[in-house]
């Protein structure tokens, strides 16, 4: 099935698909299932976030097959979800909250102009200095893969 219109489409909603998922890292959705299956007000209450919002993140992150909706409307994690959580001996955690920070989602407006001038790249633009350095001088950010 390759239809090239829908090839198009999945690009285009490739950003709103990374974001679902840096929110519900960011939130710390993912760590909420640590138990099992919740219900969405469970998670809200936990978390302290807003409840029907809640519900419809956790909609989202289920179209992504992060987790799984019951006929309850209860949720759980999905084997992809597992890789989300602090815990998981492999998890993507850490470079989810790095690559679709605020920093890194920043950057990718200088591509046009880094395309047509050369010049340093888009961090530097962003920021005014290299990566590394403003790493260094930007605690929050160099501990993105653990903290946020």
């Amino acid at each position: 099935m390759n239809n090239p219109q829908q090839s198009v489409m999945d690009i285009l909603l490739g950003r709103w698909r990374s974001q679902i998922l840096y929110a519900g890292v960011r939130l710390g959705v993912f760590d909420a299932f640590g138990a099992g299956p919740k219900r969405a007000e469970e998670v809200a209450s936990e978390l302290k976030l807003h409840g029907p919002h809640t519900y419809r993140l956790l909609r989202a992150l289920a179209s992504l097959g992060l987790l799984s909706e019951d006929r309850d409307r209860s949720f759980s994690l999905t084997a992809s979800g597992e890789f989300l959580r602090a815990d998981h001996p492999q998890s993507l955690r850490g470079i989810a909250l790095l690559e679709e920070g605020p920093e890194h989602y920043a950057v990718w407006k200088h591509l046009c102009a880094l395309v047509r001038e050369g010049g340093p790249d888009g961090f530097v633009r962003e920021f005014g200095r290299p990566i590394f350095v403003y790493a260094a001088e930007a605690p929050g950010y160099g501990r993105s893969s653990t903290t946020r």
